[in-house]
């Protein structure tokens, strides 16, 4: 997680796969994992050409240990004593030192399956 220090207030952010835009086009949308699993073959995933691959790649990138979705991943960080916890689009902050950090993933076929949170932790 990137964080940022404004006076009293730390301000959070990570970017992550997004499990549930993960399982809707698995499910639903096979022009969407036929998309993910080219970009995946690209990254050197060779193995991604089946449907259920978009899954199994969203866990060995970057060594992922859990998936989360947005209602989780928001109540996990309220858990942790985080406020105003906030989804944002990629590259996207409401505050400028935390804006553009997530940029690997701007105008790609991955800013649909990322899950990009942002929240403030008082002292």
């Amino acid at each position: 997680m990137r964080a940022i220090y404004c006076g009293p207030v730390a301000a959070a952010t990570e970017g992550l796969p997004d499990a549930q835009a993960l399982a809707e086009a698995y499910l639903d949308h096979p022009e969407q994992v036929h998309l993910l699993n080219e970009r995946n073959r690209g990254l050197g995933y060779q193995y991604a050409s089946y449907p259920i691959d978009i899954l199994n790649t969203a866990f060995k990138e970057d060594f992922h240990v859990c998936l989360y979705d947005a209602q989780t991943l928001q109540q996990l960080l309220g858990e942790a004593g985080f406020r105003d916890i906030t989804r944002c689009k990629v590259g996207e902050s409401r505050y400028a030192a935390l804006s553009g950090i997530e940029r690997h993933f701007v105008g790609t076929i991955e800013d649909e399956f990322s899950l990009v949170m942002e929240a403030t932790k008082p002292p």
